[in-house]
């Protein structure tokens, strides 16, 4: 079997056998068998399949599952274990912008989360938004950092993500248009090997208001990406990419797997496969894994 449909319902309705029979009969329609795998049982499963191209099965399936709490992604069998994790940190590994919870901290969130969701959602430029971001926040102290920290709250299996791809001996790198203040944080409560992001300058404790160095924008989010590729001598078939907004794009649709998790419209438009109901978990069961063999929290 060269493809392969992997279903993935993390409430009610599960993959119930009335749904399953239902995708199944679409399949016999066409003369095709497909062999099933529980990956978790009435969680998640993977059909396997040939006779059919992946577009024409993601389109079929889609129709049938439509209104349901599915995600669902079809790709080739041959290579889904990928090698290279490459994750952006606001909206997908912790819940919120960090940029706007600083904000928040000095009254400033209506103003600034405005800018996030257009620059979020391709409406203007990142690196514009981000610089015109920081700068409102020159002058205001520092100590926001630790409360900020101590508050984040992670996307729902990402601690199991990254532990169950480092266990199996993947780069896992967190890479964030956010500031290296919250990534080197998160890169050590979760585990990620490498982190990536812009330095907000602080100077006797409080921000000047502008970005140590270059930018991270999406397009740099891609050459880390290829440069991590050619350090360990992968090809994009190996990554696994996850984000959720418009400086996202790039790297998401390089990799051989790029999926927005709870993705702006402008990002779930434009990549392949998204999370719109699961936990970052789905993003191991994309890859074959059952959950028996999951790194738990």
């Amino acid at each position: 079997m060269h493809n392969v449909l992997t279903l993935v319902a993390p409430s009610s309705p599960q993959l119930s056998e009335a749904i399953l029979n239902t995708i199944f009969e679409e399949f016999r329609q066409l003369k095709i068998n497909p062999q099933l795998n529980w990956l978790s049982e009435n969680e998640a499963c993977d059909l396997y399949f040939s006779g059919m191209d992946c577009d024409a099965v993601d389109k079929l399936v889609r129709k049938k599952i439509n209104g349901l709490s599915i995600d669902l992604a079809v790709q080739p069998a041959e290579n889904r274990t990928k090698k290279i994790l490459i994750a952006d940190m606001d909206s997908t590994i912790i819940t919120t912008e960090s940029l706007d919870e600083i904000a928040d901290f000095f009254g400033l969130k209506e103003e600034i989360s405005t800018i996030t969701a257009e620059a979020m959602n391709g409406k203007i430029p990142f690196e514009r938004a981000l610089i015109e971001r920081v700068a409102m926040l020159k002058g205001f102290s520092d100590k926001c950092i630790a409360e900020i920290i101590a508050n984040f709250s992670y996307s729902k299996g990402a601690k199991v993500l990254v532990k169950t791809m480092n266990k199996n001996g993947s780069l896992t790198a967190l890479v964030s248009g956010g500031f290296r203040q919250f990534t080197n944080h998160v890169r050590d409560a979760l585990g990620f090997t490498l982190d990536f992001g812009n330095e907000l300058e602080i100077k006797e404790g409080k921000f000047t208001g502008r970005i140590l160095g270059d930018i991270l924008t999406g397009s740099v989010k891609k050459q880390i990406m290829d440069l991590l590729m050619d350090q360990h001598r992968l090809s994009y078939s190996e990554v696994l990419a996850v984000g959720d907004g418009a400086n996202d794009i790039p790297m998401l649709l390089a990799a051989g797997l790029g999926v927005g998790y709870r993705a702006k419209s402008i990002v779930a438009e434009k990549v392949r496969f998204n999370i719109s109901h699961a936990g970052l978990e789905a993003l191991l069961f994309f890859q074959g894994i059952p959950r028996v063999e999951f790194e738990e929290e």
